[in-house]
C-alpha cells in the first residue's frame, strides 16, 4: 500500500518539527515534539508499535506560542538564552534573592542546560515547557513593571551568573 502525502502536509510537518530550522527532524527535534503533542492532546503512546496520535494545528498553535514566549527571555536574539535571561524572568517573578540562593540559580540553569552548551536552546526550553509556564502564570497573575525587570535585570547582571 502506497501513502500519498501532499508537499504542503510535508513543509506543514516541517514547519512544526524542524524546531532548530536546519531542515532536518533530528530524534530530539522529535522526540520533544512528540512528548508535547502526548501532553496537548491528553493520549500517552506507549509501545513504539503505536501509531502516533499527532494533532498538527494544536502542535503548531502551541509551539508558535512557546516561540513567542522564548524570544520575549531572548533579549539579544541570538536564539538561545543565556543564564542572565533566564535569571531576569526567575528573580522578576518569583522574587527570588540571587544573594542568597545563587547555587540555586545554577541548579535551574544547569538542569535546563541538558547539553551542557552554557545555553539553553528552544528545544530544551520546550522540554522544561511547564517550569516556564509556571513563571509565566505568576507574571500574569501579578505583572511585573518595567521598574521590577529593571531591578532584576540589574541584580542578576550584579552577580555575574
Amino acid at each position: 500500500m502506497k501513502i500519498y502525502v501532499q508537499e504542503e502536509d510535508v513543509k506543514f510537518i516541517m514547519q512544526i518539527f524542524d524546531l532548530n530550522k536546519d531542515k532536518t527532524i533530528d530524534v530530539r527535534e522529535f522526540v520533544t515534539i512528540a512528548a508535547l503533542n502526548d501532553k496537548i492532546t491528553g493520549h500517552v503512546t506507549e509501545s513504539p508499535d503505536e501509531p502516533l496520535n499527532l494533532s498538527l494545528k494544536k502542535l503548531s498553535h502551541h509551539i508558535t506560542t512557546y516561540k513567542e514566549m522564548f524570544d520575549l527571555m531572548d533579549v539579544n536574539g541570538n536564539g538561545q538564552l543565556s543564564m542572565d535571561e533566564l535569571m531576569v524572568i526567575i528573580v522578576a517573578s518569583t522574587g527570588l534573592d540571587i544573594e542568597v540562593d545563587q547555587d540555586v540559580v545554577r541548579y535551574i540553569y544547569k538542569t535546563i542546560d541538558k547539553d551542557s552548551s552554557g545555553s539553553i536552546d528552544f528545544i530544551e526550553y520546550l522540554s522544561y515547557i511547564p517550569f516556564f509556564l509556571k513563571l509565566y502564570k505568576h507574571v500574569f497573575g501579578k505583572p511585573i513593571s518595567l521598574d521590577e525587570i529593571e531591578d532584576a535585570l540589574q541584580t542578576v547582571r550584579q552577580y555575574n551568573l
